[in-house]
């Protein structure tokens, strides 16, 4: 691999980072930039540098620079990805939500104790 072939693979990895924060919101999906731009790099770069344009994109956030979607980035990400997040905070606020309705449950039983 030659010096500007190794130019052009660093400048699509930055273009990989950058694209991760642009995104198209559809709805409730949201389509970050990132496809385009990896379409766009195996017409223009070939297979194994836009292959290794994606493994120095996922080193850098691998490493913790903020480069994934949302401005995150650490080896967690690659671990357990944001999926992995978003269920956890789904699960909270289920847990939060039966909490309330507990908590309802018990002042409308207590209500109609007191009113007999």
């Amino acid at each position: 691999m030659n010096k500007q072939n190794m130019a052009r693979t660093a400048q699509f990895s930055a273009l990989l980072c950058i694209s991760a924060w642009l995104c198209l919101p559809l709805g409730n999906l949201v389509f970050s930039m990132q496809t385009g731009v990896l379409f766009l790099s195996m017409f223009l770069l070939g297979g194994k540098a836009t292959s290794l344009s994606v493994l120095l994109y996922l080193l850098l956030g691998a490493v913790g620079l903020p480069v994934f979607s949302g401005f995150r980035g650490g080896i967690g990400m690659l671990a357990f990805g944001a999926g992995a997040d978003h269920g956890q905070r789904q699960h909270e606020r289920q847990n939060q939500s039966e909490h309330l309705l507990h908590r309802e449950f018990l002042l409308f039983d207590l209500r109609r104790k007191c009113n007999r």
